[in-house]
C-alpha cells in the first residue's frame, strides 16, 4: 500500500499525517518539544523526532519547503536563521524514511494565500467533518473537529490546541496524494502517446 506523509516542521510543534492514496488517514501525531531559542531548538527537535515512535513508513514524504516571505497578507521577511532552523527539522524528519520520494512545496503552493482557518476549514469540510474556529477572529484561528474519529484514527486523544498544526499535516499529505495522482496521469499520457 502507498502511503503519503505530510511533515509542517516546527522547532517547538512539529505535526504529521499518514494518509492512503485514496486520501483516507491511517493515522496522525505531534512532535513536541522543549521552548528554546535558536539552534538550539532546532536540535532538539531533532532528538525528539529520532527518539519518538515515527508514523508508519512512507512511499512519499510531503515537508512544507520554507519561504523568504510569510504567507498570507503580510510580505514580512523571515529570518534567515529561522529558515534554516526549520529546514533542519525538515530533514531531520526526511532521515527516519530512507528511500522515500520528498515533495518540498511551499506554503503558498499548498495551501494558497488565505488565513489558516479558511484553509483548515476546507481541509475539515472535504474530509466530511464538522469543525469548530478557535483562537482568533477574523480567520486567523484554526480549526477543531467535533468528532474526529473514525475519520481522523487518534484524533480523539489529541488535545485541542494540537489541531492548529495538525490539520496542516492532513492537508499537507493530501495535497501530496493529489500531485502523485497528477504524476501518474502524465506518465500515463506519455506512455500512451508514445
Amino acid at each position: 500500500m502507498t502511503l503519503v506523509t505530510g511533515f509542517d516542521p516546527d522547532t517547538h510543534t512539529a505535526p504529521w499525517a499518514t494518509v492512503t492514496l485514496d486520501g483516507t488517514i491511517v493515522g496522525v501525531g505531534l512532535f513536541e518539544s522543549k521552548r528554546q531559542k535558536g539552534a538550539d531548538s532546532a536540535a532538539r527537535m531533532a532528538e525528539v523526532i529520532a527518539s519518538s515512535p515515527r508514523p508508519t513508513c512512507s512511499s512519499y514524504l510531503v515537508i512544507e519547503n520554507q519561504d523568504a516571505y510569510f504567507s498570507g497578507t503580510t510580505t514580512k521577511k523571515a529570518r534567515a536563521e529561522d529558515l534554516i532552523s526549520l529546514s533542519f527539522v525538515g530533514g531531520a524528519f526526511a532521515g527516519q524514511f530512507p528511500g522515500a520520494r520528498i515533495l518540498r512545496p511551499l506554503p503558498a503552493q499548498w495551501k494558497g494565500q488565505v488565513p489558516k482557518a479558511v484553509h483548515q476549514g476546507r481541509i475539515l469540510t472535504a474530509l466530511g467533518l464538522k469543525y469548530e474556529t478557535t483562537g482568533g477572529a477574523s480567520g486567523d484561528g484554526y480549526c477543531v473537529p467535533l468528532d474526529p474519529e473514525p475519520k481522523i484514527p487518534g484524533g480523539s486523544k489529541l488535545p485541542k490546541s494540537a489541531w492548529k498544526h495538525v490539520v496542516d499535516a492532513i492537508g499537507l499529505a493530501l495535497w501530496g496524494v493529489a500531485e502523485i495522482k497528477k504524476l501518474a496521469d502524465l506518465e500515463r499520457f506519455k506512455a500512451n502517446a508514445s
